[in-house]
């Protein structure tokens, strides 16, 4: 099973653990890949820890709650919904990080290094006190079903998935682990925050509101893009395929982890010719004046300096040249259509998504900021991106955050009506986003 034909994450996990002839191990991540194995084969885990995780189904974890170890900081909206989705389960160790708060591109490990060590150590150590019965496993590399492996030290098996997207992922922490535990680290395109950022590009919902936005402005033969904060390089790979014109497209992004999956994406593509990817900070783009035809950005203004990234999206695209940006809607609320009483309907349309930076922007005043630094013809284009596959990887990410704010009854509910109306062929979850397009002078 070693190709990339789309599986469940299900399945590419449990093939590789197969693979690897590992009956259970102990589990590190922060997503929600482990939730339907957990809901399936609760035997395969000798543990769970999740770190600042993104949201998840309390009741996919029930059977693990007495090995179920929870590290979250105590600021903002994922903090709470952790906090709700614990508070049936008092077997878990729920640890806090004071003043914290983890967002999904924060370099969590390295930011909380020694209470994060710490306490993953003693919450492993008890648990293997408990049980010493594990499956030895032999240091190497490889792929199996499409994920990437490397295996180090040795002791009891721990699965470590990917953390986000952060930079450096749990790199100062697997030293420590090494000392007493065999690492079987995972990365890859179908995990972690890769995993989403791919998922969510592979959805037609998401391209028609990327293709609505590039469509705004004719391209041409020449033009050179920029798409900034570019992640996996999903955008780059998708114009490269769809425009029908000799254009050059680059990639920035400051974060190392991301870029190198993209120039792997990329390569494995063929699309080299027509594509780079740079490292750089929006807030100070490594270009020179009116280099640029055009210039967007795709759910990245949220996670930087707002202002100071459009001011460097402007100044390197050339007069008359555009600028376009997607930002999550966090002023608006998550559509999921089920059939549901009007008080679950409530609750259950709430703004989503991973966070916003302090200075960042994830509502209309984009379209004043638009105005503000100086673009004309500006196009403001409200829209959703709407999922209608209820079983792709990135809806049941939204699903995980949304059902661990509910009681286990309302749960149940909102999954009966999920059923329902997957059955009918009503079923979609939109999550709404702001778009602008502006023409500098």
């Amino acid at each position: 099973m070693d190709t990339d034909t789309p599986i469940s994450l299900y399945d590419r996990i449990t093939s590789l653990l197969q693979h690897l002839k590992i009956n259970s191990a102990h589990f590190l991540g922060c997503g929600f890949e482990w939730q339907d194995l957990a809901e399936k084969n609760s035997e395969a885990f000798l543990s769970l820890s999740l770190v600042c995780p993104w949201g998840f189904d309390p009741n996919k974890a029930q059977a693990l709650a007495s090995r179920l170890l929870v590290i979250q900081g105590d600021l903002g909206l994922m903090a709470e919904r952790t906090k709700r989705a614990l508070k049936d389960m008092p077997k878990a160790t729920y640890i806090i990080l004071p003043g914290y708060e983890g967002q999904l591109w924060d370099d969590i490990v390295d930011d909380k290094k020694d209470e994060i060590s710490s306490s993953l150590l003693n919450f492993l150590r008890r648990i293997d006190k408990q049980n010493k019965a594990y499956t030895p496993v032999v240091e190497g590399s490889g792929k199996i079903s499409g994920i990437p492996y490397e295996i180090q030290g040795s002791g009891p098996p721990i699965v470590i998935l990917p953390i986000g997207l952060a930079p450096s992922q749990w790199e100062s922490i697997l030293p420590m682990l090494h000392e007493e535990y065999c690492t079987i680290t995972l990365g890859g395109s179908f995990l972690g925050g890769i995993g989403f950022l791919e998922a969510r590009a592979s959805e037609p919902g998401y391209l028609r509101v990327v293709e609505r936005v590039i469509n705004q402005k004719e391209l041409n033969d020449g033009d050179e893009l920029l798409d900034v904060g570019c992640g996996s390089g999903t955008i780059e790979r998708w114009l490269a395929r769809y425009i029908d014109k000799e254009i050059k497209i680059t990639g920035v992004d400051k974060n190392n982890y991301v870029l190198r999956e993209a120039r792997s994406l990329a390569a494995k593509e063929g699309l080299e010719r027509v594509i780079k990817f740079k490292e750089g900070d929006a807030e100070s783009l490594p270009f020179p004046d009116n280099e640029f035809t055009g210039t967007m950005g795709f759910t990245f203004l949220e996670e930087a300096n707002a202002d100071k990234s459009l001011n460097e999206m402007i100044r390197v695209t050339k007069p008359g040249g555009w600028v376009s940006a997607v930002v999550r809607a966090q002023d608006l609320p998550l559509r999921l259509n089920i059939p549901v009483r009007a008080e679950l309907k409530s609750k259950m349309e709430i703004p989503m998504g991973a966070g916003v930076a302090p200075h960042g922007c994830a509502d209309a005043s984009l379209y004043t900021k638009f105005s503000q630094f100086g673009l004309s013809d500006i196009q403001m284009l409200p829209d959703s991106i709407v999922f209608s596959n209820h079983q792709a990887d990135v809806v049941q990410g939204f699903l995980g955050v949304i059902l661990g704010s509910f009681t286990p009854e309302e749960a149940d509910e909102c999954r009966n009506a999920i059923v329902k109306a997957v059955s009918e062929g009503t079923f979609f979850l939109a999550q709404p986003v702001h778009c602008a397009v502006g023409t500098k002078l």
